[in-house]
């Protein structure tokens, strides 16, 4: 049986959460990009992944996912660690969180990734991810799944 589309987003939404897309982004090194604003309240991520659309350089990259509250100190609060590198990944290459706090990120080819184990609790603020290499090119898109903990919280492409 097939289902339509309004229908297979309505399971989605209850099994993992509400997902915002970005459009392609270049990558580029050394640069923290602010891939998702959190808007209203605090969110529960269920799922970060990046897919390559377009192939990485040949340049080891370590990536490192972040969010940085516009509350409290403002200080960016790693997600995962500086250790998964993306060096030539292919097009239609994952990226994405472990689900351990600050735990390696995980990068696998285009044949299947992961969603995080365990969910996560963002406050107010951006969403951002920083690659660390020297010259860097190839683009990627990213997809966000979370739940709203807060009345009036949101999530949105930046």
């Amino acid at each position: 049986m097939a289902y339509n589309q309004s229908t297979l987003r309505q399971i989605a939404n209850i099994t993992q959460g509400i997902r915002i897309d970005t459009d392609p982004i270049l990558t580029s090194p050394n640069n923290r990009k602010v891939l998702f604003n959190v808007v209203g309240g605090r969110c529960i991520i269920t799922g970060l992944v990046g897919i390559v659309t377009t192939v990485i350089g040949g340049v080891a990259c370590a990536v490192t996912w972040d969010s940085t509250p516009t509350v409290g100190t403002g200080t960016a609060v790693n997600l995962s660690a500086g250790v998964g590198d993306i060096n030539a990944l292919e097009e239609g290459g994952h990226v994405s969180l472990t689900g351990t706090f600050a735990g390696n990120t995980l990068v696998t080819l285009a044949g299947a990734g992961q969603l995080q184990a365990r969910p996560f609790i963002v406050a107010p603020g951006t969403i951002g991810i920083t690659m660390a290499g020297i010259s860097l090119t190839g683009a990627m898109r990213y997809k966000i799944w979370y739940i709203p903990a807060e009345r009036g919280a949101y999530i949105e492409a930046a």
